[in-house]
């Protein structure tokens, strides 16, 4: 082999694992954090804490550990201001839901939960979630 067929195809390998290692970077930043919270009743909210989004516009996730009694809630991903938010997903004991949502990155986000109109009690809730 010529010594410059060589040195191209190191720098492509070179390049390959860069870009690699970079898109495992951004998913990295994106880890799950716990929620417990209170959904009040009549269709009250309860709000998640917030995550920073890496990738605008890529869904969220939930995963359900429990919701209080026989109740099931709405989860939707939004700006961490209420100013924008995505599709609501029904969520019970055990769910993970994806949460479409057209958030760009770089903006908080968390997930707000929703009771039904004539649910009569607070319903606590509780998981883990990722923005992405």
């Amino acid at each position: 082999m010529n010594r410059t067929l060589v040195t191209r195809i190191g720098s492509m390998v070179a390049l390959c694992a860069i870009l690699t290692g970079g898109a495992g970077t951004a998913y990295a930043l994106t880890t799950y954090s716990s929620y417990n919270t209170t959904v009040g009743k009549f269709n009250g909210n309860g709000y998640t804490g917030a995550q920073k989004k890496s990738t605008g516009s890529y869904q969220g996730t939930v995963k359900s550990s429990s919701v209080g009694g026989p109740y099931k809630v709405d989860a939707q991903m939004q700006r961490s201001d209420g100013s924008q938010g995505g599709s609501w997903v029904l969520i019970d004991d055990g769910t993970t839901a994806y949460l479409s949502n057209s958030i760009p990155a770089g903006t908080n986000a968390r997930v707000r939960f929703s009771n039904a109109l004539l649910t009569p009690v607070d319903v606590q809730v509780s998981g883990q979630f990722r923005v992405y």
